[in-house]
Parts: C-alpha cells; structure tokens; sequence
C-alpha cells in the first residue's frame, strides 16, 4: 500500500513539473503586442507595418495568425499566437509534403 502511495505521489509531482515547463516555454516566446491578451488581425498588422513590414496578408489558423509580408525588402513570415500576442515557433503549414 505504500508503494502505490508513494507511486501516485511521484507522478503527480512529475506532472505538475511537466504542466510548469510546459507554461513556462510558452511565456518565453517573445510578445509582438504586450499584455498576454488576445489580439486582433488588424493590431498585428498595424504593429507590422510600424516596424517596417509591407504587402501584409493575414490568414487564421487556429488560434494562430499566420502572417507573410515584406520586411527590409525581404519575404518573410510569422505566426502571431492570437490568445496572447506572442510570436509562435508554429509557422510550418506542413504544405512542404
């Protein structure tokens, strides 16, 4: 008896670790709007073209905002996390198969 005690005690430590990690990644990203709130398409674009970004298109995904434009003459794209105004690693469309 224990042993499952000790057993349950051990996994429910493990996730609440794994659930701390996992927030803690995510506030890490860095913000393109301030404030961890929702954001809309249009405040992403207006912040977009204040840092020099042209020929902006926006598309949803989610909860994502995939965004393509033009910076420094450059193409480029990005995902916008649309629940907090972060910057996403998630800007694979996963198109490339």
């Amino acid at each position: 008896m224990k042993r499952l005690a000790a057993s349950m005690i051990a996994a429910a430590l493990l996730a609440g670790a794994s659930s701390f990690m996992i927030a803690r990644a995510q506030q890490d990203a860095p913000a393109l709007i301030a404030g961890d709130q929702p954001v809309t398409a249009e405040q992403v674009v207006e912040k977009l073209k204040s840092d020099g970004w042209s020929s902006i298109v926006v598309s949803r995904s989610g909860r994502y905002l995939r965004i393509t434009g033009f910076h420094d003459g450059q193409a480029g794209k990005l995902a916008v996390d649309s629940q907090t105004g972060r910057l996403s690693d998630d800007d694979d469309d996963d198109d490339d198969d």
